[in-house]
């Protein structure tokens, strides 16, 4: 594939590591030549110095004939426009970082309308992570599926479970709730259980389903001990104002702590 990256900052430059060895022909693009100078000389990609939001530098880039741009810039707008016009001009698929809350809500807009094939927000994606974590506190991990319309939870079975000893086709005694135990790791060793299987102490039992039905089923089997109600938050970022948005959803309260910014005249 042909690759543009466009911002040789340290998101490019991890991106570029992980592509460099994966035989793609990839041309990196940023305004700083010394960025440029130094992602050439650590990887056999191209380098171009200038604007990206310019024509004629995404076309000495290759845009016109490019499987993929990927911006990632620090500016919102420069990834925006950059995005806008290697479509036009050609490229195939455009990824661009946008990270400005302003933007936050016109995702489906710049996808669906624009024609951006992914609009990445980092800190959005931290928020989520850490409300689906206060969400499960007493599992040890979470992951999204459908544009969060499904949840994947991993928690292990303790010796006091009242899972133990029970097999899968009984769970229905214990809760309603419509999940499904997809997997199964016990001593690393990996299973996909069908309704006979017994449930071990030490289990590390994969459940996907609807938050909802999540936040039951752990309720009903006793794995989460209290709902969080009170957040407090250091630092008044974009993290934040994500984070505190979706808390607000739920019902949870929160409290931010930032040092106030002031001007000091001698």
């Amino acid at each position: 594939m042909k690759i543009i990256v466009l911002g040789a900052g340290k998101v490019g430059k991890t991106l570029i590591g992980h592509m460099a060895n994966e035989d793609h022909d990839i041309i990196v693009v940023d305004q700083n030549a010394k960025k440029v100078e130094e992602v050439v000389n650590l990887y056999d990609v191209i380098g171009v110095v200038g604007n990206g939001g310019s024509y004629d530098i995404l076309q000495e880039a290759g845009a016109q004939d490019a499987n993929l741009i990927i911006c990632v810039t620090a500016s919102d707008e420069l990834n925006i426009l950059a995005g806008l016009m290697a479509k036009r001009m050609g490229t195939r698929h455009t990824i661009a970082r946008v990270r400005n809350p302003d933007y936050s809500s016109q995702r489906e807009f710049m996808r669906n309308e624009l024609g951006f094939s992914m609009i990445i927000n980092p800190e959005l994606e931290a928020a989520h992570e850490i409300r689906r974590a206060l969400s499960f506190p007493s599992v040890t991990k979470v992951d999204t599926f459908s544009q969060g319309k499904v949840e994947l939870v991993e928690f292990i079975v303790e010796s006091d479970s009242q899972l133990v000893g029970l097999a899968l086709n009984n769970l229905h005694f214990i809760t309603k709730t419509n999940i499904l135990v997809c997997a199964v790791s016990h001593n690393e060793n990996v299973i996909i259980p069908d309704g006979n299987y017994v449930v071990k102490e030490g289990d590390h039992l994969f459940i996907t389903g609807t938050h909802q039905d999540l936040s039951h089923l752990c309720l009903d089997i006793g794995v989460t001990t209290s709902r969080i109600k009170n957040v407090m938050i250091i630092g008044g970022g974009k993290i934040a104002f994500y984070l505190t948005r979706l808390l607000s959803v739920q019902g949870i309260k929160v409290k931010i702590i930032e040092k106030m910014q002031t001007d000091v005249y001698n």
